[in-house]
């Protein structure tokens, strides 16, 4: 498979490494509303990660080639959840907060990694969405920066031709 767009790339890489270092993720993929448009449940497998990039701004760096500034944005969806009351036995309490320990995973495959690509990812912010439904979605947002140098122009070299060979 020949990807070349940076976006496409850098979605591959991070899918890749949350599948070799967040092995409690059952389901990886682009996020494209799974998580809004179903009847009874998604068409996920729980827990998942849902990836996309937000939010990003190039600036030119000279010869075509730009610099963007973006957002890797994971959304981290869980089952519903357990309680974690005081009243709650410790095994439910536990149960409740591995949803944490989920969130962790992702973060330490994530925060800090970079490819030639594109730079370290450094996270920025982690949310609950307010949601209407029994699932529990934690949003993780990276910041992260790319070049793009796609468009610059292909340099074609033609050797110069020895000029001591010609005969008058």
């Amino acid at each position: 498979m020949s990807i070349t767009s940076p976006f496409g790339n850098l979605y591959l890489q991070s899918k890749n490494r949350l599948m070799s270092n967040a092995p409690s993720l059952r389901y990886i993929d682009q996020d494209l509303g799974q998580l809004e448009h179903f009847d009874k449940v998604p068409a996920v497998s729980l827990p998942c990660a849902l990836i996309d990039i937000d939010d990003t701004t190039f600036q030119e760096a000279g010869e075509l080639t730009q610099i963007g500034d973006g957002i890797l944005k994971v959304r981290i969806c869980l089952g519903s959840y357990s309680s974690s009351s005081n009243l709650s036995p410790d095994d439910v309490v536990e149960e409740a907060l591995s949803y944490y320990e989920i969130e962790q995973e992702v973060f330490l495959a994530l925060h800090g990694w970079g490819r030639d690509n594109f730079k370290k990812l450094i996270r920025i912010s982690a949310i609950t969405e307010k949601r209407n439904d029994n699932y529990r979605v934690r949003v993780m947002k990276f910041r992260v920066g790319m070049q793009d140098d796609s468009a610059t122009p292909l340099l074609t070299t033609i050797a110069r031709p020895d000029l001591t060979l010609v005969t008058s």
